[in-house]
């Protein structure tokens, strides 16, 4: 239960930054396009043309920068993500090795085990050739 409220709440604060997101970068176009419209009433060589020509390079700086921050979080997502995976990729590897050092533990257990039970069968046969045999008791085993 706890894991799906943290989920509802972890995606309610996705949308709301997504859609912040959206805000800023509509208020960033709206902004460099005002720049530009400024830049273009004003006689160019006056200080209101070199102010609103500094205005639209920081809306496009702005703009910029708001693009680079949108990519880095995506990558530093990734990079969460890969490393999350990469540990869980350790977990596995780990539990599949102790698997196979059991499986082959295992392995040599039962060779041992048929190693002795061929040498236990080895030693029965060869007590059962030193017992003598009564006559009749050859003649049963010979036919």
């Amino acid at each position: 239960m706890q894991k799906s409220s943290a989920k509802k709440k972890c995606n309610g604060h996705l949308e709301r930054i997504d859609a912040l997101q959206a805000k800023l970068q509509y208020l960033a176009k709206e902004t460099v396009a005002a720049a530009r419209q400024a830049n273009a009433s004003v006689k160019s060589g006056t200080p209101e043309a070199k102010l609103a020509e500094k205005d639209e390079q920081i809306a496009l700086l702005m703009e910029e920068g708001q693009q680079l921050s949108k990519t880095e979080l995506r990558h530093l997502q990734t990079i969460k993500k890969l490393r999350a995976k990469g540990l869980d990729d350790e977990k596995v590897l780990l539990e599949m090795r102790k698997k196979l050092d059991k499986a082959e533990r295992s392995e040599m257990e039962q060779k041992h085990k048929v190693r002795r039970a061929e040498v236990s069968e080895r030693a029965a046969l060869d007590r059962c050739k030193q017992i003598p045999i009564s006559g009749e008791a050859a003649r049963r085993y010979a036919k």
